[in-house]
């Protein structure tokens, strides 16, 4: 009776203390010996890893907040310690929502596009059937482990199209990876983040129309190509998307791009139109600056042409104020144009397009972005001389006739 009682009771331990399933482990009948071995051993192996990758306790309440990464290759990783996996390198235009700390660690919430996986045995009409089932970073048994789930946890996945074994996620709530404090800034509540990526969006969709847009006036021919929408739309992301370094970079460069396509065509244009009209007066060829904007010859007669096509427009503007002003005389007129008058500052391009009531004769070109200031015009200051030059300019408003930029008459000239 004493050999029955043991003997059955062995029996009876041995049934109800071997697990149903192990972690990441699918059907043993998919398996073999080998892998099923393999698997358990790993699954053990990797259950502290997972359990740890869990929120840490903190002994003081910890708020959470909005981070900016400072740094470029920034390592975000699965542990608070030097030596744990590295999941990916963050730059200067990602944000995270930090919401612990544990050392020199803050723990981030996981990015959005970073996806887990798991065994699809473990997962019936969504709902997850096992405890302590491993969730992974890619879907094999070589990844890192990043959470575990138990049952009754709902999941929402789809079948990996490699691996049918594995099921693609989203990673729990509970996950966390950790950044070196020293790589996070705080720059606001962590509801910031929403607002802020809505706007990064915002900024990637204006480079995509921007760049839609530039490939199809290049595609035109050259006297018909118009920029003004695609330079407005750039400007707008190097300017006032500023928090998005790697967007408004991108942004430079197709600026740069589109400069030089221009130029190109324009050479090509000038080329062809010579051939065709050999008789006709040669047009000088444009000088590329080391800007990679366009400068003319100098020369005392174009520039004077220049300057007297606007000596209408300055008297008409002389005469309407003379009418207020009890018809002081147009010095005086100049003199108070200079008290009122702006310094500005940038790089004289000259401003070629031929189109009707251009609000001026010279574009004024911002050093850093490529981009123009405004437009300019002078009867009293010889322009051309500087053209391809830094100048800084005392200059009265003038209408700029609805055109991308203000327009400018310049007083003075540094």
């Amino acid at each position: 009776m004493h050999k029955s009682y043991i003997f059955l009771t062995l029996i009876s331990f041995s049934l109800t203390s071997a697990p149903k399933a192990f972690a990441d482990a699918t059907d043993p009948a998919d398996l073999n010996t080998e892998t099923l071995q393999q698997e358990k051993n790993e699954s053990s192996s990797a259950k502290p890893q997972a359990i740890s990758a869990r929120p840490q306790q903190s002994v003081r309440p910890f708020t959470a907040f909005t981070g900016k990464i400072s740094k470029n290759k920034v390592r975000m990783r699965l542990q608070p310690n030097l030596d744990s996996a590295i999941i990916r390198e963050l730059g200067p235009s990602d944000l995270v929502v930090v919401v612990g700390e544990n050392e020199d660690f803050f723990a981030v919430e996981p990015p959005a596009d970073i996806k887990g996986y798991m065994y699809r045995t473990y997962v019936l009409d969504g709902v997850v059937e096992g405890n302590h089932v491993n969730v992974r970073l890619a879907p094999n048994l070589e990844s890192p482990v990043v959470a575990q789930l138990n049952s009754g946890d709902a999941v929402n996945g789809k079948i990996t199209p490699n691996d049918k074994k594995w099921l693609e996620i989203s990673l729990p709530n509970s996950t966390r990876f950790y950044v070196s404090k020293s790589y996070i800034e705080k720059i606001g509540d962590a509801s910031l983040i929403s607002t802020l990526k809505k706007k990064r969006d915002e900024a990637r969709a204006l480079f995509s129309a921007a760049s839609t847009d530039s490939q199809l006036e290049l595609q035109k021919p050259f006297n018909q190509i118009n920029l003004d929408n695609t330079m407005q739309t750039l400007s707008k992301i190097i300017t006032q998307y500023t928090e998005f370094p790697d967007d408004v970079s991108r942004a430079k460069e197709l600026l740069n791009n589109i400069q030089m396509a221009y130029l190109n065509k324009k050479m090509a244009y000038l080329e062809a139109r010579s051939k065709t009209n050999p008789n006709e007066k040669q047009t000088p060829q444009p000088i590329v600056n080391n800007n990679n904007t366009l400068a003319q010859p100098s020369g005392n007669d174009t520039q004077g042409n220049k300057m007297s096509s606007w000596t209408p427009v300055e008297e008409e503007l002389y005469k309407i104020w003379a009418s207020d002003n009890e018809q002081s005389s147009q010095e005086a007129f100049y003199q108070q144009q200079s008290q009122d008058a702006i310094t500005l500052s940038g790089i004289l391009e000259p401003y070629q397009r031929v189109v009707k009531n251009k609000p001026g004769d010279y574009l004024l070109i911002n050093p850093a972005t490529h981009l123009p200031i405004a437009y300019l015009y002078s009867t009293k200051v010889n322009l051309q001389d500087k053209v391809g030059n830094t100048v800084i300019v005392q200059a009265a408003p003038r209408d700029n006739n609805n055109f991308a930029y203000p327009a400018f008459y310049v007083i003075a000239i540094k």
